[in-house]
């Protein structure tokens, strides 16, 4: 199985494409749910999304749930959370 990058995941083309589109960018912030549809990312029914922006004098940092279970100290030292870094550039 190839390892995936960042450019694969719908998530980092959704924000790449805010970066480049501003008409995008607008419904991202205020239709989060239509515009995430665009890049393929369907949420389930009853899934909410809040799309905030970061600028440089402001960080989002999202905290996502913890995992169910023990975590070894080896999952630990790989885990990355999911995200690409690519949201968190400057």
């Amino acid at each position: 199985m190839a390892e995936s990058t960042c450019s694969d995941l719908p998530y980092a083309k959704a924000v790449a494409r805010a970066w480049t589109d501003t008409d995008y960018k607008a419904k991202l912030l205020n239709d989060s749910r239509a515009a995430l549809a665009e890049m393929g990312i369907d949420l389930p029914d009853g899934t909410t999304v809040s799309v905030s922006e970061s600028t440089s004098e402001h960080l989002n940092l999202v905290l996502p749930p913890a995992p169910e279970g023990e975590i070894s100290d080896e999952a630990l030292q790989t885990a990355h959370g999911g995200y690409c870094s690519i949201s968190c550039c400057w």
